[in-house]
Formats: structure tokens, C-alpha cells, sequence
């Protein structure tokens, strides 16, 4: 029949020409919510170190293969700010830095083992991006202790990527199912 064949012909590049249109082309970005209640410290040669600013930074260095971010780090006042606008899926995960950070991050510099502090995170588990967004932030936040610190992770892990399939975007993951749902 003319008329299959040419609708079938026409909606599958119009499906996948409305994707990309939808997502614009790109990748998804994660926003999380970042509180930095971290006081800063001055070390003893006259500098400051804002290690909390530092970490917050990091977030921003994860990208996808092809440098598009992956994270976006966005400051929020206080918990309080957090939890609305989580509740309102603004963001998908908070991360606060406590008031102490840059005296801890001193502290392992120093070698001294014996300080801990402790990073809050949270959001709406019922987000299927919670996972993905405050895993990424965590894993960039104690990337940046080991590198500040010295300290080496106590296992070390690669992965390996089947194929190209680190170098696709989300638009070209989701094509094929695209044109078979045209």
C-alpha cells in the first residue's frame, strides 16, 4: 500500500527529528544542590583554604566523553531552601559541607588520621535521577579529598567501556527505540 509505506517513511525521521528537538541533542545534566557551611581556614603560611569551595568545584569537572557537563552544582541557602525546591524536582539531590571541612581536609594533610567529618546528602528517593546524581557528586567530592589529601583510595577501580558506547549521547541511545516506536 502507498500510503503505509509513505507514512512509514515520513513519522520515523519525523519521531527521531521531534527527539532530538525535545532534547535538544544533548545529555542530561544533573542539578544538585550544593549548601557549603564550610568556614575556610588560615594556614600557617598566610593562605586560606576554602575547601568546601574547592569540592563544590569538582562537581563541575564531571562531564561526558564529549565535555558536556554532567553535574551542575547550584547553591542553596540552607536546608530548608533545599527540600523545597527538591520537593518542587528543581534539583535532584542536596549535598552540605559541614562547618568544619577545610580543618579536616587540613588535618589529613598533615597526617594526622585521626580527624572525620561527616558530608550530608539527601533527596526525593522516589527521583529515578537521585542515584545517578548524588553518586557522581559523592565519587567527585572524595576524588577531591584523595587529590587535596595525598591519600591513595584503598582500591582502585577501571572501567572499560564496551565499543563506543562511551562516546554516544542520550540521542543516539535512544534513536533506535525512537524508530521503532515511528
Amino acid at each position: 500500500d502507498a500510503w503505509m509505506l509513505g507514512l512509514t517513511l515520513a513519522f520515523a525521521p519525523f519521531f527521531v527529528l521531534l527527539y532530538w528537538l525535545i532534547t535538544a541533542g544533548g545529555s542530561t545534566t544533573y542539578t544538585i544542590l550544593t549548601i557549603n557551611n564550610d568556614q575556610g581556614i588560615q594556614l600557617a603560611d598566610g593562605t586560606t583554604l576554602r575547601a568546601g569551595r574547592e569540592a563544590v568545584a569538582t562537581l563541575t569537572s564531571v562531564t561526558y566523553a564529549d565535555g558536556q557537563p554532567l553535574l551542575k552544582p547550584v547553591p542553596a541557602a540552607d536546608l530548608a531552601e533545599a527540600e523545597s525546591i527538591l520537593r518542587e524536582r528543581g534539583a535532584v539531590a542536596f549535598i552540605l559541607i559541614p562547618e568544619n571541612f577545610s580543618q579536616t581536609v587540613a588535618s589529613l594533610q598533615s597526617g594526622d588520621r585521626s580527624v572525620t567529618t561527616e558530608i550530608v546528602f539527601g533527596g526525593d528517593l522516589s527521583n529515578p535521577y537521585y542515584m545517578i546524581g548524588v553518586n557522581l557528586s559523592l565519587i567527585a567530592i572524595d576524588g577531591y579529598v584523595m587529590q587535596a589529601t595525598g591519600q591513595q583510595p584503598l582500591i582502585g577501580y577501571v572501567e572499560k567501556p564496551v565499543g563506543a558506547s562511551a562516546a554516544r549521547t542520550e540521542f543516539e541511545m535512544y534513536v533506535p527505540r525512537t524508530l521503532i516506536f515511528a
